[in-house]
């Protein structure tokens, strides 16, 4: 079966609007076939190049018939993936989501494990903030927000209370995740959290 094809049939098994990378099809023959492969592919509006090295099929609007955008989020997962990468929305949007702030961010700005950078998807641009690992421990997940969210509010503004709150939005299991990794986080962020929990006077 030539490479074309495989990719295809490797593509139609995803999620439609679902962000990919030329590397996820590395499999299927070297790089210079699937760049090839790809390409015929967009020429047939099969798929869609929706940033540099990132591609995706078209998710057309039952209601509109327009094709609409990918889900930011997904893409960068994607593209970053393909470098080793761990990324998680910026410490604002996290508070955010945790109904700690009304504040939402004029930029879009993600961490990342990676080097810092600006990207470009479907136009929008988007900033990628280099943070070290020890920071992005659950990288994404719902418990990795709460720790992007506490981090963010700083040993100065942090309270057991904000901890209260973000915990009432956590599973008990997600909840044990995040304190699986508390150890590897700041001593004034430890603290708040047992303080939260009556465990630190």
């Amino acid at each position: 079966m030539k490479a074309t094809e495989q990719i295809k049939n490797f593509i139609l098994k995803l999620p439609i609007g679902e962000p990919f990378t030329p590397k996820a099809l590395l499999e299927f023959g070297p790089r210079t076939a699937i760049d090839q492969a790809l390409s015929r592919l967009v020429q047939a509006k099969f798929i869609r190049r929706v940033g540099r090295g990132l591609y995706a099929r078209p998710f057309i609007s039952e209601w509109t018939g327009a094709v609409l955008p990918v889900a930011l989020e997904r893409a960068l997962e994607a593209k970053t993936k393909a470098f080793g990468e761990v990324i998680a929305p910026h410490g604002a949007v996290a508070v955010n989501r945790f109904n700690l702030s009304t504040q939402v961010p004029m930029q879009m700005v993600f961490l990342t494990t990676g080097r810092s950078r600006i990207i470009e998807i479907e136009g929008r641009e988007v900033k990628l903030q280099h943070v070290t690992s020890r920071s992005l421990p659950l990288g994404a997940s719902k418990p990795g927000l709460a720790l992007t969210a506490m981090r963010y509010l700083g040993a100065k503004q942090l309270e057991p209370n904000h901890v209260k709150r973000i915990r009432e939005q956590l599973s008990e299991q997600e909840w044990a995740s995040l304190k699986s990794v508390l150890a590897g986080q700041p001593t004034w962020m430890i603290e708040t959290v047992l303080r939260s929990e009556g465990q630190y006077a």
